[in-house]
């Protein structure tokens, strides 16, 4: 499994509060200004620490969504500045800006994490994604989605997402095997996880679905992501845990709308 957690720090926040009424450490730092909390209280290391908190950029994310970018291009798509791009549950991350650009809208009900980013200028919305599309003018339509470990993209999402947009999505929380089975999108690949590689669609759907792990109970406990059934009936039949995870959750797919008239083609050859 690869580290959810390596990140490229970018940029300074300046410890103001996106979509707050007021911020919850100016009162600390008024506190510390006047006297009444010493440099080396409990509540002045937690303030020094909250401002050295940054926007960020994962590593294996940008390596992933260039070549997402890439394979998208080959497809047809083209830049334009005033497509609609959006990341819900981006917290602090930045990546899809920095492959996509500054049109990038990142959607996230914590106001404290979405500073960071508005702060820097990228664009900002604090609200849940199901708030966001409720509240978009009827003719407004998405020209890109990233589903990034923020759980399942929602039908009223796909609703609004534009004839040959596109989603890429990871499945940590099922949210690629979920969108596979939806009408209307079209499985393109996948960038494998832990690589730069780029698969089609027969080898990107062979990443999908869950796998059977367990976690061994000796004293050196590790877990086994690829176990024989031996193992498994063992584990099962000892103290190991057997349980289900997803078969490649840092991989990210690729999935296009369908146009209608392609779609129509398809059911017609098919049915």
């Amino acid at each position: 499994m690869s580290d959810h957690n390596r990140e490229i720090v970018v940029g300074e926040a300046d410890g103001s509060t996106g979509g707050c009424s007021a911020n919850p450490w100016d009162s600390v730092f008024a506190r510390l200004n006047e006297g009444e909390l010493t440099e080396d209280s409990d509540l002045s290391r937690v303030y020094n620490q909250a401002k050295k908190r940054e926007a960020y950029i994962k590593e294996e994310l940008l390596a992933h969504l260039q070549v997402a970018k890439r394979e998208i291009i080959r497809l047809g798509w083209q830049e334009d500045p005033n497509q609609l791009i959006l990341y819900p549950g981006s917290n602090s991350d930045r990546t899809m800006t920095e492959v996509f650009g500054n049109q990038v809208v990142h959607i996230d009900p914590d106001g404290n994490a979405l500073v960071l980013l508005k702060n820097k200028g990228f664009p900002t919305e604090q609200m849940t994604i199901e708030d966001y599309i409720a509240n978009m003018p009827d003719e407004r339509e998405i020209g890109i989605i990233l589903s990034y470990n923020a759980g399942l993209v929602p039908d009223s999402a796909l609703e609004r997402l534009q004839e040959g947009g596109i989603i890429l999505a990871n499945n940590w929380h099922g949210s690629a095997d979920n969108l596979h089975n939806k009408k209307g999108l079209e499985l393109i690949g996948a960038v494998v996880q832990d690589t730069e590689d780029f698969v089609t669609v027969q080898a990107a759907e062979s990443l999908l679905g869950k796998v059977q792990c367990y976690l061994d109970s000796g004293p050196n406990g590790y877990v086994n992501y690829d176990p024989t059934e031996e193992q498994l009936e063992q584990a099962r039949a000892g103290a190991g845990i057997v349980f289900e995870e997803y078969r490649s959750p840092d991989s990210l797919w690729i999935f296009v709308r369908i146009i209608k008239h392609r779609y129509a083609a398809l059911r017609k050859n098919c049915c």
